[in-house]
């Protein structure tokens, strides 16, 4: 009988019946990925054990799964943006400062005198 209302469990997520190994425990405490931090961070608050279905079925699972993986490559990629978006900077401020000494060299003089005001940024 206690077999059979287990059966009957639906995913806390998508109200799904799961069947048989269908089914993820959300709060599993030895998880790789604990699915009851994916399922906070989607909802944007906490999750406890309230006596509310316990599984997700393995859809459910797969998409939070998705997600951290998502996060994961996002922050990867904002970490290498900036990282590249600094080095562009500097190799623009060389740029910068190497043309600026060349027309010194080749304007000697007409530095300071001829400019109307702050250079303008592009």
């Amino acid at each position: 009988m206690l077999d059979a209302v287990r059966m009957k469990e639906a995913c806390r997520i998508c109200a799904r019946e799961l069947c048989g190994n269908q089914r993820r425990w959300i709060f599993h405490p030895a998880a790789k990925l604990s699915l009851q931090v994916l399922l906070a961070h989607a909802l944007g608050r906490g999750l406890d054990r309230d006596g509310r279905g316990e599984f997700a079925c393995s859809k459910c699972a797969f998409m939070l799964e998705r997600m951290f993986r998502f996060d994961t490559v996002v922050a990867r990629v904002e970490a290498l943006s900036l990282e590249r978006l600094q080095r562009l900077l500097l190799e623009k401020e060389r740029l910068r400062l190497c043309i600026a000494g060349l027309y010194r060299r080749s304007n000697p003089g007409g530095g300071r005198r001829g400019g109307r005001g702050p250079a303008r940024q592009l």
